[in-house]
């Protein structure tokens, strides 16, 4: 267990570790494009983690969830 304080980016990892464990198949900081009037832009939208291209997971390092979150 990693405990509370680290960076998202450490999580993430530790949960992308945990699902190749388990061989679930997943994508993390996947590309999301996003599309306004017609067009493509480049918004910089990424899903943190994305298994078996049906379950979006947005990871939150925080010390309490928020209604924001």
């Amino acid at each position: 267990m990693l405990g509370p304080g680290l960076l998202e980016s450490a999580y993430e990892e530790c949960l992308c570790y945990e699902l190749d464990l388990r061989g679930l198949p997943y994508k993390h900081q996947k590309p999301l494009p996003v599309v306004y009037k017609d067009g493509p832009l480049d918004a910089g939208c990424r899903l943190d983690v994305l298994v078996d291209n049906l379950v979006v997971l947005e990871l939150k390092a925080v010390e309490a969830l928020l209604p924001i979150h």
